[in-house]
């Protein structure tokens, strides 16, 4: 896996590895983002999400719209969050999905 091109690349981890090249390492997600003034977008997994959801202004999420019989889920949010814009559905390779902007209330 590469960095994302022109920004920094965190890795939020309690079990420190080598990183590649372009990738940081934070220890803690949530002190991390408390102390930064900086745009940040978090990317997975649940347990990540669920620590760190209440920081968030803005949610930018794709929905799927089929079962993958998963047993890991993105926090409930609806309550604080209200959406804001949504693509019309897409569908490719047999899934449809929509892109969703939510801000918090």
């Amino acid at each position: 896996q590469q960095p994302l091109p022109n920004r920094r690349n965190l890795v939020a981890t309690t079990k420190p590895e080598k990183l590649r090249e372009g990738f940081e390492l934070v220890t803690d997600a949530r002190q991390f983002l408390q102390q930064t003034q900086d745009d940040i977008w978090v990317g997975g997994g649940a347990g990540l999400f669920a620590s760190t959801l209440d920081l968030a202004d803005e949610l930018y999420l794709t929905r799927l719209d089929k079962d993958f019989n998963c047993t890991k889920f993105f926090p409930k949010f609806e309550d604080t969050f209200m959406l804001q814009s949504q693509s019309q559905p897409i569908t490719e390779n047999g899934i449809t999905y929509t892109f969703q902007v939510w801000v918090k209330k």
